[in-house]
């Protein structure tokens, strides 16, 4: 048996520790104050670790941060697609105007996936998603998938959104944007944001492997 060392094939990277938004449960609302909030990766950083490993899929998604607040986010994009078979970048998608979508959409490749995390519809989103504008990133959502690219609603299911669950598939599906639900790992006991068909948090649907060809 060989013990010649196996290097993964893929890489979960966080590039910025920046956001716009105030999630209770985010560690950047829990913690507040515990770190620095505006901690980005190099480009230099980025490239010298991607150059010596050559990973076939990168995740480009934040505990603490959104890889699009990066001051450099889409000269970043650029580099991980162009050496990635997939990237997938995960976001709130808050923050950015349409012509800001339309260089993001034009930077990255049309087998490229990106994720936005938009737990409810205009009326819900925001209450956990915190100084999130649904218009405008239901927008840049619409704009991605009428480009042919490859986008995905990412929602987490809490007591106040689960009944918006079926209107939302159907408003996805009708824009061509793949629906996902995600399971949250951060209920505390007897937490009133927890759903209550416990369906909806003890599995979560298959997703990056599921759209990946």
């Amino acid at each position: 048996m060989s013990n010649e060392y196996i290097k993964p094939s893929r890489l979960h990277l966080e590039i910025t520790k920046r956001c716009t938004l105030k999630c209770p449960k985010c560690p950047r609302t829990s913690y507040k104050g515990m770190y620095d909030p505006n901690t980005d990766l190099s480009l230099d950083t980025i490239k010298n670790l991607i150059d010596k490993n050559k990973f076939k899929t990168i995740l480009c998604c934040g505990n603490f941060g959104d890889p699009i607040y990066h001051p450099q986010a889409l000269e970043i994009f650029k580099y991980l697609s162009d050496n990635s078979n997939v990237l997938s970048i995960n976001t709130n998608g808050s923050g950015k105007k349409l012509n800001w979508w339309k260089d993001y959409y034009n930077t990255i490749g049309k087998k490229d996936i990106t994720v936005f995390g938009v737990d409810g519809l205009k009326d819900t989103s925001k209450l956990y998603r915190v100084n999130q504008d649904w218009d405008s990133v239901f927008q840049a959502m619409k704009l991605g998938a009428k480009l042919g690219h490859r986008v995905a609603w990412q929602w987490i299911p809490f007591s106040f959104n689960e009944h918006q669950i079926p209107q939302a598939r159907l408003l996805a599906k009708r824009h061509n944007i793949h629906f996902m639900l995600l399971k949250s790992e951060r209920w505390d006991k007897d937490d009133p944001m927890k759903p209550n068909n416990k369906d909806l948090y003890i599995e979560n649907e298959p997703f990056l492997d599921k759209i990946i060809e």
